[in-house]
């Protein structure tokens, strides 16, 4: 199997996921303007640590949102 290839199931985890840290991330830093620890909070980095398959989704988010994605 390609390491490219996501099976569709794994893909809607991701995504769940992803958008669930994601916001937790936007709720637990909105007020705070250290970029150190905007990117070190641990949704954050539970992002960063899905890998690849999240940069679609951070990309589409920069298009809806502007936000510190690093």
């Amino acid at each position: 199997m390609s390491p490219y290839f996501y099976p569709v199931i794994e893909t809607v985890e991701i995504e769940t996921t992803f958008l669930e840290l994601a916001a937790q991330w936007r709720r637990e830093t909105g007020m705070l303007s250290n970029i150190s620890k905007i990117s070190m909070h641990p949704a954050y980095q539970r992002i960063i640590g899905l890998g690849q398959p999240v940069v679609p989704l951070i990309m589409k988010e920069l298009e809806h949102e502007p936000d510190h994605w690093f």
